[in-house]
């Protein structure tokens, strides 16, 4: 898969979940939203 489908296929997303576990074996999970598209006139 090329960086253009990859990049295709995040735009395309409303939520993005990033995990990780912490040094202690614990899960840290959060979660963030499409920024909603504005326009500045």
């Amino acid at each position: 898969m090329d960086n253009s489908k990859i990049e295709s296929f995040i735009r395309k997303q409303s939520v993005a979940f990033i995990c990780s576990v912490d040094g202690n074996g614990y899960p840290n999970v959060k979660a963030m939203l499409k920024a909603a598209d504005t326009t500045v006139t």
